[in-house]
Order: C-alpha cells, then structure tokens, then sequence
C-alpha cells in the first residue's frame, strides 16, 4: 500500500500552475500512476468538506491522476511515500 499526498486540481490551467487549493491523504493499493481514477467522497475529505471553495468547485467525485511521484521516505514522513496531482473528472 501506498500512502500519499494527492493535490486536487479542478482544471488543467489549475493543474499546470500547481496552484491547487486542497490535498488529501490517500492510500492506494498499488503504486499510483498516470490514468489511475480515484473516488475522492466528502468524508475522505473531513477537514474540508465543510468550506465553501471546496463545496462550490471542486467537491467530491471522480479524480483522475495526471501525475504521481515518489518523493518522500516514508521512514521521514510518517509513512508518506507519494505526492499525486489530480484532475477532477467531468
């Protein structure tokens, strides 16, 4: 398993500045890579489901990963191995 900081971007012009206003811990089953489809729910995203940026754009649904890297030594990060980029899926 593979626990990660995954950025949610709710557009490519989002995206490609890395100016993405939430993150989320994530574990994934096998090591994250490009095309890889997540189900980011509200309760996933408990500390911020509550604020208005994240229920007016962004918000629970179907996040695709555009890019996944091995970044962190787990032993260092409390267990975090991976940052993720995603792409909300229309």
């Amino acid at each position: 398993m593979y626990k990660s900081k995954v950025w949610i971007h709710k557009s490519v012009e989002e995206l490609s500045k890395n100016s993405g206003h939430y993150w989320i811990n994530y574990t994934f089953l096998n090591e994250p890579k490009a095309g890889d489809i997540i189900n980011v729910t509200n309760e996933m995203a408990e500390d911020i489901a509550d604020e208005e940026l994240w229920k007016r754009e962004y918000g629970p649904g179907n996040y695709i990963v555009q890019t996944a890297a091995n970044m962190f030594d787990p032993k260092v990060h409390d267990g975090f191995s991976f940052c993720v980029m995603t792409l909300k899926v229309e």
